[in-house]
């Protein structure tokens, strides 16, 4: 029997945790499970990219409730490093026009540019830093039925109110 996107050899490396069940992920209309430590299709190496990460875990996993996992591109490495390596989890709200800013110009009788005034941002807190950064609104998808040609499936993405700022994703559905 044939297992697609299995490697025996890519789960024969020590860990100081339990397995889940399984991964799933979808690659085009194939729906894939592996081995849940594979939790990308395998690009670089074995699992996904080569490098590590440190996240935050449940306490069963590491008692520090901080892990380090690693891609060697032959090997996955897991091991429980202390909470001061985690990253701390990152949390953002709304992606929204910066307000503040339209009025301040508004007020100031200052000319409004679209290429670098009306450009959506949303505020984040990662532990104690808040910063505000560039994002991205985008429309539901939407299946539009076609009498030659097979049905297309269009988003719209936007970063601002810039025409360039504006990008629209077409694919057969």
């Amino acid at each position: 029997m044939t297992l697609p996107g299995f490697r025996g050899e890519a789960s024969l490396y020590k860990t100081s945790v339990h397995y889940g069940l399984a991964a799933k992920w979808n690659e085009g209309s194939e729906t894939r499970w592996t081995p849940a430590q594979f939790l990308l299709p395998a690009v670089d190496g074995i699992g996904g990219p080569k490098g590590c990460t440190t996240t935050p875990v449940n306490v069963s996993i590491c008692s520090s409730g901080c892990q380090k996992l690693c891609n060697t591109g032959t090997e996955i490495v897991e091991t429980c490093v202390s909470s001061n390596q985690c990253v701390p989890a990152l949390s953002c709200g709304p992606c929204l026009l910066p307000t503040d800013g339209i009025r301040a110009k508004i007020l100031a009788n200052l000319p409004i540019d679209p290429s670098t005034d009306l450009i959506f941002e949303q505020s984040c807190q990662q532990g104690s830093n808040t910063f505000s950064r560039r994002c991205e609104i985008c429309s539901p998808e939407t299946r539009i039925g076609l009498p030659i040609v097979s049905d297309k499936c269009i988003r719209v993405c936007m970063r601002g109110f810039d025409p360039s700022s504006i990008n629209v994703e077409v694919r057969d559905c």
